[in-house]
């Protein structure tokens, strides 16, 4: 009788050992170059965290790292985002840092695009030649979407740190299905699961499609065990993540059921295009530039080749997917971050020469990416009006003429505007359920002012938000401030997307000075 491991019979699986590693390429000339990179990208992630004014979902942020740690988890067990890049967070606010925590958030996430240049070089870029190494590390660290996400209080540049580790350490473990590759590349999937549903879940799903129907016998059995190192690390955050499953099924995002075109196909065009426009180009273009992107767009991307593993496709599709459900255009590339490195690697692949029609399409790309980083500091020509709305200079309007403000929910940043109020003055956030007795509410306060924050062009249900305008400042002295103002070729958009007339300006603050005042409430000093 045949022993088991002789001829005849099957052994039970069991990882085999792994290969010695092979060192990486790279010399002073290397080290040197990129060197230089990340001190020119640290001066531009890290200078002036403050420079913007915070927005609503870094509102969230700093509203979850309030409290205890345990109310924190119960609060993010009910949201669509996991607890990780939260628990990093509070671990540096408890650390002695002179810095606000919204200030703190913004640095933590240059640190992580700074780490994610360096992993990019370290696991990606040392097997390609240098020219197309040094072409992909200048175009991420003077990527204007880098900047301009990897400057926000949020998890994306975390994301993109480990989503650049993940995929290198699962394709490893592809290649050499082995102990060594199997823990490795299963931390990495759990920590960006941990970190975010979308990128987590697209890489883990796209790699194990990629080992069950496509791998050799060898990795279809090592995924049985780097399936279950995944699944073991992460049951206790499963029915959390059942449960943003079912509120991304039910398209329970408002952003996500907004629609700028009215037509789903349109819609998917717009996003697609929209946020392979960012990552090439940045969202803060200056108008005049804009003829010069075609060039780029035309050559680059037709020539670009692979370069990655054949898997990676199929999680980008998977993640566009899980994003374009949930958020409306403008928020596409910010939640695809994490793409954005293997973009370059990809757009890169082909070899370089420059010459001709390809030396001008890099020339051009480069000149729009540094005039779009010079519009993002100077504050100028933002795609999305709302990263640079002045939200706290009016709320200091506002605080100073006291009386109660009403915030439309569809297009202003109702969050952050009542975070730099501070609750000195009483609001109310114009959401369907509240905007009915938001007219009794003012009636019953009896205010000297009520003042009204909305954008310009209506977009709640059925006009929702003018209606209650009306209705509060019916018999009032009303005077009409406005700010951000769109630029020519923003307003002819806007016209052919059908605003008729197009709005001037992004913010509206109304102010209707009642005839029966009573006293403002106490003041507070606002916020930091």
């Amino acid at each position: 009788m045949a022993r088991a491991g002789e001829a005849g019979s099957k052994p039970a699986f069991r990882l085999t050992a792994c290969p010695a590693a092979s060192g990486l390429r790279g010399g002073p000339a290397a080290h040197a170059f990129l060197g230089i990179l990340l001190a020119a990208q640290g001066c531009l992630v890290l200078a002036r965290p403050g420079l913007l004014p915070l927005w609503g979902d870094e509102h969230a942020t700093l509203a979850a790292l309030e409290g205890p740690a345990g109310e924190m988890l119960r609060a993010l067990r009910g949201d669509v985002h996991p607890p990780l890049y939260y628990l990093l967070l509070r671990v540096l606010a408890a650390l002695p840092f002179p810095f606000h925590p919204l200030e703190l958030a913004r640095l933590f996430s240059g640190v992580c695009v700074l780490a994610t240049t360096v992993v990019l070089d370290r696991l990606w870029l040392r097997t390609l030649g240098p020219g197309r190494r040094r072409l992909v590390l200048a175009l991420w660290c003077f990527s204007p979407a880098a900047v301009l996400y990897g400057r926000m209080g949020r998890s994306y540049a975390l994301q993109a740190l480990l989503a650049v580790t993940a995929v290198a350490l699962l394709g490893r473990f592809g290649r050499e299905p082995c102990r060594r590759r199997l823990w490795p590349a299963a931390l990495a999937a759990l920590a960006l699961l941990y970190t975010h549903y979308v990128p987590g879940i697209a890489l883990a799903g796209a790699f194990s499609l990629h080992a069950l129907i496509r791998g050799k016998a060898e990795l279809r059995r090592a995924w049985v065990p780097w399936a279950a190192v995944v699944a073991a690390g992460y049951a206790p955050w499963l029915f959390a993540a059942a449960d943003a499953l079912g509120q991304w099924a039910a398209a329970a995002s408002l952003a996500g059921r907004y629609t700028a075109t009215g037509h789903p196909l349109a819609e998917q065009a717009l996003k697609l295009g929209y946020g392979l426009f960012a990552f090439l180009f940045g969202e803060t273009v200056p108008p005049w530039l804009l003829p010069l992107t075609a060039l780029p767009a035309a050559l680059l991307l037709p020539w670009s080749g692979a370069g990655l593993p054949a898997w990676l496709a199929g999680a980008a599709a998977i993640g566009y997917l899980g994003v374009a459900r949930w958020v409306s255009f403008p928020f596409v590339p910010a939640r695809l971050l994490w793409l954005l490195p293997f973009f370059f690697v990809w757009l890169a692949a082909r070899p370089i020469r420059l010459r001709g029609w390809r030396a001008a399409a890099l020339a051009c790309l480069l000149l729009v990416n540094a005039a779009s980083l010079v519009s993002y500091f100077g504050r100028r020509h933002f795609f999305n009006p709302g990263y640079m709305a002045p939200l706290d200079e009016i709320a200091a309007t506002v605080r100073a003429g006291g009386g109660v403000a009403l915030v439309d929910i569809y297009n202003t940043d109702a969050p952050a505007f009542a975070y730099y109020l501070g609750g000195s003055v009483p609001h109310r956030i114009l959401t369907p359920e509240a905007a009915p007795a938001a007219e009794a509410w003012v009636l019953s306060l009896r205010p000297a002012r009520v003042w009204v924050l909305r954008n310009t062009h209506d977009t709640s249900p059925g006009g929702l938000t003018t209606d209650v305008e009306r209705a509060v400042c019916r018999n009032a002295e009303v005077r009409r401030r406005f700010y951000v103002p769109y630029e020519a070729w923003q307003r002819e958009a806007a016209r052919r997307l059908g605003a008729t007339p197009p709005p001037t300006h992004y913010y509206q603050l109304t102010e209707c000075r009642l005839e029966a005042p009573a006293p403002p409430p106490a003041a507070s000093p606002p916020p930091r």
